[in-house]
């Protein structure tokens, strides 16, 4: 971690003050600086589908992607990972996601945009979120065309000693992983509602 960049992240979670980060964790790829996301944090990076409104987060391995989207908001509860934006399209469509992060800066034989290589290991798929290997662009399908996986993390044990960073479909709200802020949103939105409901029937 350099002291002059925000590239660790820390909260709460299940009652306990963290720290999240791995040693020697790889930042997104963003070649020309544009993908950053409304959080302000390196760890992750940001682009917006206008034609479905989905915010994508390209973050660094290790969580799962409801962390990821957590991260990638202003505060920790503005986004979620949407579990009904599967991934129906291969490896075209991933392609075409990764295409708007900018050139890769860790593969200098992708000097263009992100191109996505078919991943060397499990005839490029994964039973999990979509993965990312930098250093040869290669790209790994999620197998689930029904639901995208929003609660899985990747293992230690992966393909040729390789770590994957991982793609995320996030939309506006709060998951577990925003930590006691949803619980205290929620609470004040039915506090609101049983205001309303009383004063309708005064």
């Amino acid at each position: 971690m350099g002291g002059s960049t925000t590239t660790f992240s820390w909260g709460v979670y299940q009652n306990f003050y963290t720290l999240n980060w791995r040693p020697h964790a790889r930042i997104p790829a963003d070649g020309d600086g544009d993908n950053t996301c409304p959080s302000g944090i390196e760890a992750v990076k940001c682009w917006r589908d206008t034609d479905s409104d989905i915010l994508w987060a390209y973050g660094v391995g290790g969580e799962d992607c409801h962390s990821t989207c957590s991260l990638a908001g202003a505060t920790p509860s503005a986004y979620q990972c949407d579990e009904t934006t599967p991934i129906d399209g291969g490896l075209a469509q991933v392609s075409d996601i990764m295409s708007n992060f900018g050139p890769n800066t860790y593969n200098a034989n992708d000097p263009g945009e992100f191109t996505c290589n078919l991943g060397r290991c499990w005839s490029g798929t994964s039973s999990r979120q979509i993965a990312i290997y930098e250093y040869r662009s290669d790209c790994y399908v999620p197998t689930n065309t029904d639901v995208y996986v929003c609660g899985s993390k990747f293992g230690n044990a992966n393909c040729y000693g390789e770590r994957f960073n991982q793609v995320c479909p996030c939309v506006p709200g709060c998951s577990w992983a925003a930590g006691g802020v949803c619980v205290c949103v929620y609470a004040n939105f039915d506090i609101f509602l049983i205001s309303l409901i009383s004063f309708s029937h005064a």
